[in-house]
């Protein structure tokens, strides 16, 4: 499983660092060469960003060639949690 958190550090601090994201990636597919992969995306009202809501969605991403960067896949799993909470 990949995981990917998402940190707000006021003026750079790392002791006043505040999670306000979190993704979790995980292969269904048995590691095949074009895999699919569950997604578990959630994050915090954030009243810095004029967001008051809390956001939490699952789904899945298919037809990932595994030998595209990890990036390709965070890309991926991003862009389809930000398409949901922007409609939420």
């Amino acid at each position: 499983m990949i995981r990917l958190v998402i940190q707000i550090l006021p003026n750079g601090s790392e002791a006043r660092a505040r999670e306000i994201g979190r993704m979790d990636i995980g292969n269904v597919s048995d590691l095949a060469a074009i895999s699919s992969y569950k997604v578990d995306a959630s994050s915090v009202a954030n009243p810095l960003s004029r967001n008051p809501t809390a956001f939490s969605a699952r789904g899945t991403i298919d037809g990932h060639r595994r030998k595209d960067s990890i990036w390709a896949l965070a890309a991926k799993a991003t862009a389809w949690a930000a398409d949901l909470a922007q409609r939420a």
